[in-house]
């Protein structure tokens, strides 16, 4: 490895030479270590750490960007890694939000408390809606002699065939569980009837239906 100065990189970037001469002498010296690759114009710096980066601030030496993994590059602020990414995804420990940047007004913020779940939120984080697509499928409970759920029902959507010799089904939501208790509705879309008699985080009951009936309905989480 090779032991260059700040001071030479400096001019390099804002004046564009190849050579430190011009640099002023008053400006401080802070040695980095990084590797020159003769031939080619870049330079290679250490991998570095959340709690140190490898490209920093002198103002702020635990900001800024380093080398996670393979292929993986990330960024720290005050020491912690905060969001990395590589060719295939993004992943953040901190909300997104929607900004409009020329007037510095914060506006809707995007967030995740685990997988599966999508949360929609105002700039306050004081209220928002929920989306919970899961990681498993709903599972049902007592719903008669054969009941079957339709293919790609998920817990914010879904349909359900009631078996025979029963009037009532519960739906049980697949992990992750809602974060309060959802609003929900349900439609019974073979005959007039059908309505919700229980609702939790992690399951809902329809009760007044009619045998071999078939229902969907639409769960929306609150936060």
């Amino acid at each position: 490895m090779t032991r260059i100065g700040v001071r030479w990189l400096a001019c390099v970037f804002t004046a564009g030479l190849g050579i430190g001469l011009l640099c002023a002498p008053s400006m401080k010296t802070v040695w980095a270590q990084v590797q020159i690759i003769p031939g080619v114009n870049f330079i290679r710096l250490a991998n570095g750490t959340a709690a140190l980066p490898s490209l920093g601030y002198i103002q702020d030496p635990t900001t800024g960007r380093y080398w996670v993994g393979s292929g993986n590059v990330g960024e720290a602020t005050a020491g912690v890694l905060r969001f990395d990414w590589n060719a295939t995804r993004f992943l953040s420990t901190i909300p997104f939000q929607a900004t409009t940047y020329a007037a510095g007004t914060t506006k809707t913020i995007f967030a995740s408390t685990t997988d599966g779940l999508a949360q929609l939120k105002n700039n306050a984080q004081t209220f928002g809606i929920e989306l919970n697509a899961g990681t498993a499928a709903p599972t049902l409970g007592a719903c008669g002699t054969g009941p079957t759920l339709t293919a790609g029902s998920r817990n914010t959507a879904g349909e359900v065939t009631l078996g025979t010799v029963t009037t009532t089904c519960v739906v049980n939501f697949g992990a992750p569980a809602f974060t309060n208790t959802p609003f929900c509705v349900i439609d019974d879309e073979t005959t007039v009837g059908g309505r919700i008699s229980a609702l939790s985080t992690t399951s809902f009951t329809v009760a007044a239906l009619t045998a071999s009936d078939k229902f969907i309905w639409i769960c929306l989480g609150r936060v």
